[in-house]
């Protein structure tokens, strides 16, 4: 039995413990002599201190006189400490004579890690006043005992400190690949209370919520100890991965602990417009198309989409998405996305600024800014451009008729393609308004890779006095293409009216449903001069639709060259 005990020698540092005060303990308990107590002990190293209960007289000639009637020598004092089911009983100090421990040894015992019963036991020697001290003990019996549970400390109020803010289980901050931050926890005996002026030990580990990190957190130690206030602290390092996340969990054993308590969740903020070919098909279009529409012959843009990614992907919530569009550096269109995180994304933005108005054609970019814990974390910037389809432009090929020189002439009426570079520049993907020939009316069956492969084709043209403005130019040419569409099923000319543009019904008055027949030049002729835009013809004459005597005018001079040549060269889109 005397191997379980330790016993604290007489002559332990007992000069240099005389000189020292006693440092502070969590909790000091009190022997009175011939005294056996119960009291419970944190675990993990919380720090007690354990004397000797007199009220102290005098103290002389190494002797404490107390007020119960003996002296006790100061030099015979032993503490000893045991587990009785065995084990490792922690780290013990027999502390010299001070006032606060009445003169006599005590003993500061700071606990072991586990979870067992205890004893402390202190003896030594004493004398009624009036003997001499000498020739043993007078008074062996007044040893006194404390008993008690070694119980595990609670591990509470675990928290990442960043930017001076603190985020406790269920809460969540956002951080950076690599960021170093603080993490605290508090070990008492119950949440609320800690344990002071010790050193507890806490253990910490690393938790990897869903979905699994891609990169590695680190933790600079695996236990730590508390500081005087109960609080122990840890760094840990982030991963180098975007879309990682990570929540420090601590706890008074490295392994089965009976308490433990989580941080709050560090994320990994990332935010990216997807621009992916093979990793991923669901992407943000290349460029973004205008047009006039059909159904209303008003501007329209087809919905960009932008697909993109907010990563961890679940597990958190961002305080906030936003959508710029952006034109040389300035914003033009803002917009709130929705809070969620995940990826594939998708947001499709109409053309539109910020005021409710089509954007002119030209470079742009697109970012998205994801708001967590007061950061913000930024995509790059995705430049993409906005093209406009030059719908209401002239196109001609030359007639290979024997005895008639001359061209056939059309006007691109629609673009059927989407949002992509390939369908841009397919020419399958354009509509040609004409009148082919006899026996036919105005229509758009055919393809502009179909009208520039049936003859030596002359090329893309438009009205040389079209206004100079991008939104002038626009309303022009969405008028254009409802003109022709007013002309669909007009016929052609009889062989015997070849030399008139136009056939109407009566004096001409300029109304289109007044086109008996018309030529192949009279479809961009109706076209671009019902709308007040001059295409061929001198200054006197040009208007087709204004009277009688300009319609005799361009019957007797107009001809598909002839109106090609006062015209100028234009692209099939802008930029």
């Amino acid at each position: 039995m005397r191997k379980q005990w330790v016993i604290l020698g007489l002559l332990y540092f007992a000069l240099v413990c005389r000189s020292n005060a006693l440092v502070l303990v969590h909790k000091m308990h009190a022997l009175s002599p011939k005294s056996n107590v119960s009291v419970n002990v944190m675990a993990n190293g919380a720090r007690y201190r354990f004397y000797v209960n007199i009220g102290v007289v005098k103290v002389e000639g190494g002797y404490v006189f107390a007020t119960d009637g003996y002296k006790y020598e100061q030099g015979s004092i032993l503490w000893e400490v045991k587990i009785p089911d065995g084990g490792d009983v922690g780290v013990t100090l027999n502390e010299g004579e001070e006032s606060g421990n009445n003169q006599l040894k005590s003993l500061q015992w700071q606990t072991p890690i586990l979870n067992k019963t205890y004893e402390v036991k202190v003896s030594g020697k004493r004398w009624p006043y009036g003997e001499g001290g000498g020739g043993g003990t007078y008074d062996p019996n007044w040893a006194s005992t404390s008993t008690g549970q070694i119980t595990n400390p609670v591990i509470y109020s675990t928290a990442i400190i960043k930017d001076g803010e603190k985020y406790t289980q269920g809460q969540e901050l956002a951080v950076n690949p690599g960021d170093t931050v603080t993490v605290e926890a508090k070990a008492g005996e119950g949440s609320g209370t800690p344990i002071t002026n010790s050193a507890v030990t806490v253990f910490w580990a690393l938790k990897d919520p869903n979905p699994a990190n891609q990169g590695t957190g680190t933790l600079s130690a695996a236990q730590s100890t508390t500081d005087n206030t109960g609080l122990a602290t840890v760094t840990l390092t982030c991963s180098s991965k975007r879309g990682d996340d990570h929540i420090v969990t601590a706890q008074d054993k490295s392994s089965s602990p009976a308490s433990s308590c989580d941080s709050g969740k560090a994320l990994l903020v990332g935010v990216t417009i997807d621009a992916e070919t093979v990793q991923d098909p669901n992407i943000t279009d290349e460029i973004q198309v205008q047009r006039v529409k059909l159904s209303t012959f008003a501007w329209e843009a087809i919905p960009f989409k932008i697909v993109y990614d907010i990563v961890p992907v679940s597990g958190w919530t961002p305080d906030k998405v936003t959508l710029y569009i952006s034109e040389g550096g300035t914003t033009v269109y803002t917009k709130e996305l929705s809070k969620t995180s995940g990826n594939n994304q998708v947001y499709e933005w109409n053309g539109e600024n910020d005021e409710g108005d089509l954007v002119p054609y030209g470079a742009y970019k697109a970012q998205i800014k994801v708001k967590k814990s007061e950061r913000i974390f930024e995509s790059a910037e995705y430049a993409f451009t906005v093209y406009q389809i030059n719908q209401g432009n002239t196109v001609y090929y030359d007639l290979d008729v024997p005895l008639l020189d001359n061209e056939h002439a059309g006007v691109i009426y629609s673009y059927i393609g989407g949002n992509t570079l390939t369908d841009l520049h397919n020419k399958n993907k354009y509509l040609i308004c004409e009148v082919q020939g006899a026996g036919q009316t105005v229509n758009c069956s055919r393809t502009l890779t179909e009208f520039m492969a049936f003859s030596t084709f002359r090329g893309v043209w438009t009205s040389a006095y079209f206004p100079g403005g991008v939104f002038d130019e626009r309303r022009e040419r969405a008028q254009i293409i409802n003109n022709c569409y007013r002309m669909f099923g007009i016929p052609y000319v009889k062989y015997t009216e070849f030399a008139n543009v136009l056939i109407v019904n009566g004096s001409w008055d300029g109304t289109i449903s007044d086109i008996l027949r018309t030529r192949c030049d009279g479809v961009p002729e109706v076209a671009y001069e019902n709308a007040g835009d001059r295409l061929f013809g001198e200054v006197a004459y040009w208007n087709i639709m204004l009277s009688q005597s300009n319609l005799d005018y361009h019957n007797h001079q107009c001809t598909p060259r002839l109106q090609r040549c006062y015209q100028i060269p234009f692209e099939v889109y802008s930029p």
